[in-house]
C-alpha cells in the first residue's frame, strides 16, 4: 500500500473534498472494474459528488462513481493538488457552498448526489442535489454501475431496483 502524502490542506475545500481509503469501496462493483482496467489503484480522496481520487502508479485519476468510469487524469500528485488548488470547482466546492446556503450544513459522513442521476439524464441543479450517507450512495451507484456497463449511449434500460 502507498502512502499519499497530500501537500495541500484538507480544511482549505471547506468540506467539498474528504479523505477516503480503499476500504471505503472495496466490494464495489465500480473498484472490481477499475481494478480490471488499471490494476491496483490506492483511494485517497472524495470530492462533494461521491467520485473519488486515487493514484495509479504515480498518477492520480478521477473516477466517477455514477458510471465507474475514469473521467481525468493528471500525471502526478502534484499537479493534482495544483489543479484543486487553483479552481475549487474540481471538487464541487462552489456547487456545495450553494447548495448549503440553500439547504444547511452537509452533515459528516455524507456527500451529494442527484435525485435524478445524471447518467439518466437528470439536470445538474441545486434543485436535483440531496444528501446522503456516502455508503448509500456508493450502494446505489455501484448497483448502477453493475447495470448499465457495456451499454451504448441512449440505449433504453429498466433498473431493477430490488
Amino acid at each position: 500500500m502507498t502512502e499519499i502524502k497530500l501537500g495541500l490542506d484538507i480544511d482549505t475545500f471547506a468540506g467539498a473534498l474528504i479523505l477516503v481509503s480503499n476500504r471505503t469501496l472495496s466490494d464495489s462493483e465500480i473498484m472490481k472494474d477499475t481494478s480490471a482496467v488499471y490494476g491496483s489503484v490506492e483511494i485517497f480522496a472524495m470530492d462533494v459528488f461521491a467520485d473519488v481520487f486515487a493514484l495509479h502508479r504515480d498518477r492520480v485519476i478521477r473516477i466517477g462513481t455514477e458510471t465507474g468510469d475514469v473521467a481525468e487524469e493528471w500525471p502526478s500528485p502534484s499537479a493534482w493538488e495544483t489543479d484543486m488548488i487553483n479552481d475549487r470547482r474540481a471538487v464541487g466546492q462552489t456547487f456545495l457552498k450553494m447548495w448549503e446556503d440553500a439547504n444547511g450544513k452537509l452533515p459528516d459522513g455524507h456527500r451529494l448526489t442527484p435525485k435524478m442521476q445524471i447518467v439518466f439524464g437528470g439536470e445538474f441543479t441545486i434543485e436535483n442535489m440531496v444528501s446522503m450517507p456516502v455508503q448509500t450512495i456508493l450502494d446505489f451507484r455501484t448497483d448502477i454501475v453493475r447495470q448499465i456497463r457495456g451499454l451504448p449511449d441512449g440505449a433504453r434500460i429498466m433498473l431493477d431496483t430490488q
